[in-house]
């Protein structure tokens, strides 16, 4: 047997942290009660050797299956045909629908330009005859779509009545349905949830920015009034609800979270439960528009360790994390845009891989249209989302390549030949540190972890 290429190592205090990128395994040594052990891991892992000296520790055929892979199997070959058999699948579709691009808040972070446009009645129609004619082509397994604007639910009869029709056609076909929405929550009333529940659109991400006063500074509706109040009400009311969906609650964050963090825990953890509302964090950064309010961004530099330590005190109060053992695990970081079945449609009918419509990238994300009723796609222009980059040799030779295929980003990928690598590996080793933590107080178990590659 031979070290993994994928298997790495981080020191953390008297313990050597061992984890593998593509299985996702983790396990640990201890230098003074294992020191054999401990100094044949590090020599192993750095030299990449053969397993011989492991096997003659006090090592189990687990820890050795977990980190060792037998001589002749060669890792690249197998992460490769394992990436592409998960994501070029043509029996499934995924769309992001931008139904709108208005918005009733005035996010100070927003980067949209709400110019009122939205989806009409012929649009969807043109985009469900799309969807049919794609199954008579290739009998569609797997259709999922993910409501988006602007603020969806300003649009919401639209949505009701196409996913309505589409709900038809696909329990008349046996096609599973997989729908999503992300809305800022204050139109979700009891009588909306209720209904977007019945039909199938069961996964909400909905914003609320950490404590009342930090949200409502940051998400005013258009005339500055406050939102938290609103939309924490409807929330309380999906509570109720007698059926199964599941709540994201995204806190987008700056440094000025921090310092009400535990305020805005001790309000989650006593109003919600973990099984149907979880937290997801992501640091505010310059996303363009008029809004790149400097005293807002979350330096590049700090942003995981920063979210490391909100992960870490918020799952040790019990709540659910919702993709923390995904985001560094294998494809964690792989964009939807790479994906090749996966579009994002607008009102405009046109079909793009990427949500950041800024003109001057347009004619790069922009890969067909349903104009006709028909998904009209560029295959060479969906190839330069899609098409492995990882057959280069800095990646070929990397041990965190099963994270993100170098394909994190295909707009950077746009200049890759002048650019160093987004993936920080002392960022990955911070994140299998909390991990680590985290299974040591009991918070979090030592299984294998894989991302979700749709």
């Amino acid at each position: 047997m031979k070290v993994s290429q994928y298997t790495r190592y981080t020191k953390y205090g008297d313990d050597v942290i061992v984890y593998n990128t593509y299985n996702g395994a983790l396990g640990s040594l201890n230098k003074n009660t294992a020191t054999d052990e401990y100094n044949s891991v590090i020599s192993a892992i750095d030299k990449k050797a053969e397993c011989r000296a492991l096997e003659t520790k006090k090592f189990s055929q687990e820890f050795l299956s977990n980190f060792c892979v037998e001589d002749d199997v060669d890792e690249i070959n197998v992460l490769a045909a394992d990436y592409l058999a998960r994501c070029w699948n043509p029996q499934n579709l995924y769309f992001i629908c931008v139904v709108n691009n208005f918005c009733n808040f005035k996010c100070a972070y927003c980067y949209e330009t709400h110019d009122k446009q939205q989806f009409d009645a012929s649009s969807l129609d043109n985009l469900y005859q799309a969807i049919v004619d794609y199954h008579s082509k290739v009998n569609l397994k797997k259709i999922g779509i993910e409501w988006y604007g602007g603020e969806p639910l300003l649009s919401k009869d639209l949505i009701l009545s196409f996913t309505k029709k589409l709900n038809s056609f696909c329990k008349m076909n046996d096609i599973e349905t997989i729908y999503a929405i992300t809305t800022n929550g204050y139109e979700l009333t009891p009588e909306v949830a209720t209904e977007f529940v019945e039909l199938g659109i069961t996964s909400f991400q909905i914003t609320i920015d950490g404590a009342e006063y930090l949200h409502n500074k940051l998400r005013p509706l258009k005339n500055g009034s406050g939102t938290w109040s609103k939309i924490i009400e409807n929330l309380e009311h999906m509570k109720t609800l007698d059926k199964l969906f599941h709540v994201i609650i995204r806190v987008n964050y700056t440094y000025e979270t921090l310092e009400c963090f535990d305020e805005f825990l001790d309000y989650f953890e006593s109003h919600f439960d973990s099984t149907r509302f979880s937290l997801f964090f992501h640091g505010i950064s310059d996303w363009g528009g008029n809004s790149s309010d400097s005293e807002m961004i979350v330096d590049e530099s700090v942003k995981t360790y920063i979210a490391c330590e909100l992960i870490e005190r918020t799952i040790k109060r019990g709540i659910n994390v919702t993709r923390f053992n995904t985001a560094y695990s294998r494809y964690g970081r792989v964009c939807y845009a790479s994906i090749p079945n996966h579009f994002v449609v607008s009102s405009d009918e046109k079909l793009r891989k990427c949500t950041f419509d800024m003109p001057e990238y347009d004619a790069f994300n922009c890969v067909g249209d349903i104009s006709d009723g028909i998904l009209n796609i560029d295959g060479f222009k969906v190839a330069n989302f899609a098409a492995p980059k990882f057959y280069n040799q800095k990646c070929l030779q990397c041990d965190i390549l099963p994270i993100c295929m170098n394909m994190s980003c295909p707009k950077m990928n746009l200049h890759r030949e002048d650019r160093e690598c987004s993936m920080d590996k002392r960022l990955v080793d911070k994140v299998y540190e909390a991990k680590y933590r985290l299974a040591q107080d009991g918070n979090l178990s030592l299984t294998t972890l894989t991302g979700i590659l749709y």
